[in-house]
């Protein structure tokens, strides 16, 4: 169906508005974060492509060889060459073109980029249980911006959240109740198709209750539907649309630099990764960190698990 779009136009097979509608649900296959990646992908790629006078539309399989080759040697990480790859694979389909990805000569350059390079990620440092209380402690509770900031940490780390899930949380999401707060999530990542889950974010016993600092944040900021993290402008103004999700990053890195450590080591992912490691740290069962954080394999929370236990369970542990 993609690959014939661009040539129902040329025939007039099917009317200029079903051809919309029929484009535009072919680009709601995407995330809007995903859609938004690739068209910086795209545009840089295109711009660099004008910069040399060839063509990115169709590309031929030497232009993205040497693209590949530039990006490498500017020193871009193997993920962002993969997005990259990946943008310019998509904007094809969608334009009626075969992809020129599928070659033999790009799939070669890709495989040296992996050989060179590797494609282990660069993971942040988790924000933990034992971290909380110093990062969160630098935050303000006498400002609307620093009751946002406590709430989106606490509530973030406490419901082991994505920062599009974070941004994406509103007030018709949630249940406040004696125990705790329960937390619908319509879609996520690994949801694309909107099955939906339920979080259960129990309250905390002290100062750092997440579920207390999210109804406070609630109260003061006047919020009663709609998104719960908003921005906060001048005189206090709580604006009316959800955060981006990069600010989630930024309000994490502002808390722990103004705590005493590296802000480059931490980011949006940071509470979400410092959930899991901490469960695994008391020794909560595999399984139910899945079922909390809703990943699809073990693969994942094995890390953190891991990351957690490696020197106790290492077998070199023999003294």
């Amino acid at each position: 169906m993609t690959g014939n779009l661009e040539r129902w136009r040329g025939d007039e097979l099917l009317p200029a508005n079903e051809l919309a509608d029929a484009q535009k649900l072919l680009q709601d296959s995407l995330s809007p974060n995903t859609r938004r990646a690739y068209e910086q992908s795209w545009r840089a790629f295109g711009e660099w492509c004008a910069e040399r006078r060839v063509s990115p539309l169709p590309a031929a399989p030497e232009t993205l060889v040497a693209y590949i080759t530039y990006m490498n040697k500017a020193g871009k990480k193997p993920a962002t060459i993969s997005r990259a790859l990946a943008a310019i694979s998509v904007t094809h389909g969608l334009k009626g073109h075969e992809s020129p990805r599928k070659s033999q000569l790009v799939q070669r350059a890709w495989r040296g980029v992996c050989r060179t390079r590797g494609l282990a990620p660069t993971r942040k440092a988790p924000v933990t249980d034992k971290l909380l209380d110093q990062v969160v402690g630098t935050i303000p509770t006498n400002t609307l911006l620093g009751l946002r900031n406590r709430a989106l940490i606490l509530f973030g780390f406490a419901a082991a959240l994505r920062r599009s899930e974070l941004v994406a949380v509103k007030v018709e999401h949630l249940t406040l109740e004696e125990k705790g707060c329960r937390l619908w999530i319509p879609r996520s990542k690994t949801d694309q198709s909107g099955h939906g889950a339920e979080v259960y974010v129990p309250r905390w016993d002290d100062a750092l209750c997440p579920v207390k600092a999210l109804e406070e944040w609630l109260e003061y900021a006047r919020i009663r539907s709609g998104p719960v993290f908003r921005a906060v402008g001048r005189w206090e103004h709580v604006g009316e649309e959800p955060l981006d999700d990069r600010m989630v990053a930024l309000v994490v890195q502002k808390a722990v630099k103004d705590a005493g450590f590296d802000p480059r080591a931490f980011g949006g992912h940071s509470l979400r990764a410092g959930l899991a490691t901490s469960a695994a740290e008391k020794g909560t069962p595999a399984d139910a960190i899945m079922k909390h954080t809703r990943h699809k394999s073990h693969a994942m929370v094995f890390q953190y698990i891991r990351r957690a236990l490696g020197y106790d369970t290492s077998p070199a542990k023999l003294r």
